[in-house]
């Protein structure tokens, strides 16, 4: 497909057009949901869609509504060291590495892209741990560009820290290979929290 091809722009592109809702599911069942959720929904309503193929049961998905802005504390912990925010299949990723590395970091699925979930940034802000946003998308107007944005419009001081792409298009490749030699494969992401 090349360089202009691999879709980590259309964050950037719909996050300007007022009155949208943009989302991103981490599994099938959450992607069906989102689906019923915006043929109910009177704004235009936008849903990314992992590159390849989804493990999935036809049978077992059970589409349900999932309220816009809204995200989901995917592990809930009492004191972590750090929170992570990230979307899409990423989630189901990095939990991996959660559990594999048994270490204390909350994971947020933010699957709502846009709105954001005010009331989730503002419950995490409170812990004054560092909050990492990952991403795989263009950093420029992505979704850590709306939460710096919305820390610093209520004057909130929050150490937050995004990993995404930079502002350069991205060659031809497989995702492991081009993640990898961007620094923004999970171990990278993981490295990057360790160091702190």
């Amino acid at each position: 497909d090349g360089e202009t091809h691999h879709g980590v722009f259309d964050i950037s592109l719909i996050d300007a057009l007022p009155n949208t809702v943009l989302c991103e599911g981490k599994d099938a069942q959450e992607i069906a949901s989102l689906l019923k959720t915006g043929f109910n929904c009177k704004k235009p309503f936008f849903i990314r869609y992992p590159r390849g193929k989804l493990k999935c049961n036809l049978e077992e998905i059970k589409p349900k509504s999932i309220k816009i802005g809204s995200w989901e504390k995917v592990n809930k912990i009492g004191k972590p060291k750090c929170f992570i925010l990230t979307y899409g299949d990423n989630v189901n990723k990095v939990k991996e590495k959660i559990v594999c590395d048994k270490v204390n970091y909350e994971l947020i699925n933010c699957r709502y892209i846009k709105p954001l979930d005010e009331k989730m940034l503002d419950d995490i802000a409170k812990y004054k741990k560092p909050i990492y946003v990952y991403t795989c998308d263009i950093l420029k107007g992505g979704i850590g560009d709306s939460i710096l944005e919305y820390y610093s419009k209520k004057g909130i001081k929050a150490d937050v820290r995004v990993i995404g792409i930079d502002d350069e298009f991205v060659t031809h490749g497989s995702i492991n290979e081009l993640k990898k030699s961007l620094s923004i494969d999970i171990d990278s992401l993981f490295k990057m929290i360790k160091k702190k």
